[in-house]
């Protein structure tokens, strides 16, 4: 496969967190992009210099002098370099509400992981119904496909795929199972999923949650 040239560069920290959905869909569609990891002390630098951060947030992806913020954003970019992403306004828009749907989950699933102790309670249930609604909603955009983004995956089907592998926990729901398990056997992804990289960036995420 011939590898899009492209000058992309992904700013976060070293750990998977919401720049994965983004590493994902790169790895996949062999879009080539340099990570530029930060620690805390580079972030406040950042935000004080309020340069790269209109929104004082990461993950920024840079392409040249272009710097796009919010990871779904983010995403669909990655994949228009990539040149899968559909021509059709209306899938565009499918894509785009999917993404969005999908993103209140990971919303959900960080206020879960980080609520107060007397709030961990609450906040664990309404993860659950959250995720309960939203597998329930994707079913009618699944139809007779593999992937949301029909005869391959779109942006819906990587942010489901990272959220399969933190918040969404084990899906019983054979659809979902079917596009996790297809996915995650194609050869670019797998590659990506075995390098350093990334393996380096599980590890570190593992010590900070450990602390």
């Amino acid at each position: 496969n011939k590898i899009k040239m492209s000058k992309l560069e992904l700013h976060y920290f070293p750990v998977p967190g919401r720049a994965e959905q983004i590493r994902v869909a790169a790895a996949d569609n062999k879009v080539e992009w340099k990570e530029v990891n930060h620690n805390q002390e580079s972030f406040a630098k950042l935000k004080a210099e309020q340069k790269l951060l209109p929104f004082g947030q990461l993950p920024i992806l840079k392409d040249g002098d272009f710097v796009l913020t919010q990871s779904i954003a983010q995403v669909v970019h990655v994949l228009k370099v990539a040149g899968v992403w559909p021509k059709d306004i209306k899938e565009q828009s499918i894509q785009l509400s999917l993404a969005l749907a999908l993103d209140d989950v990971r919303s959900a699933g960080y206020k879960a992981a980080f609520a107060k102790p007397e709030d961990k309670e609450a906040a664990g249930k309404a993860l659950v119904a959250k995720i309960g609604s939203i597998v329930k909603g994707l079913q009618r955009y699944f139809g007779d496909n593999v992937y949301l983004g029909g005869d391959r995956p779109l942006a819906a089907d990587y942010i489901l795929y990272d959220l399969s592998g933190s918040f969404l926990g084990k899906v019983e729901d054979p659809k979902v199972a079917k596009m996790l398990k297809a996915i995650s056997e194609r050869k670019n992804l797998k590659e990506y999923l075995n390098s350093e990289g990334n393996k380096k960036r599980v590890e570190t995420f593992k010590a900070y949650m450990a602390q």
